[in-house]
């Protein structure tokens, strides 16, 4: 294979591949299930805390839309906006909860097909697509 040849593949490969990874944005879309969380410090009632919250479920839209469906003993629907930074790694959300908006802020430490982690002030949360 001559030189230019070669150079015309590899340009095509690498635009290819490109094109065909998705954005943090495009992969988020859907529905997660969150399966554990890991905590960065000491908190009272985490264990009560995990056990609320395990196999709830978060989607989000492709409109910048969430809902929340949270099981446990006391079920609660949480609705709201979200966005994400400019680079992808930052999730905000603005929910109400109550008649007010309470606004969270996640970084997003792990996002693909399958596996969601946000991190918090509190600790990691791991999430499962639906």
């Amino acid at each position: 294979m001559n030189p230019k040849n070669l150079l015309n593949l590899l340009i095509i490969l690498f635009a290819t591949t490109a094109f065909a990874q998705k954005t943090n944005a495009e992969k988020l879309i859907g529905c997660w299930v969150l399966k554990s969380m890991n905590y960065s410090k000491p908190l009272p009632d985490k264990l009560k805390l995990s056990k609320e919250a395990m196999n709830s479920t978060v989607c989000f839209d492709v409109d910048g839309k969430f809902i929340t469906e949270l099981g446990g003993e006391n079920p609660l629907t949480v609705k709201g906006n979200y966005n994400l930074s400019v680079d992808g790694k930052t999730l905000s959300q603005s929910r109400e909860v109550k008649d007010h908006d309470t606004d969270e802020e996640a970084e997003i430490t792990q996002l693909d097909e399958k596996k969601l982690a946000l991190t918090l002030e509190f600790g990691t949360m791991i999430f499962e697509k639906k």
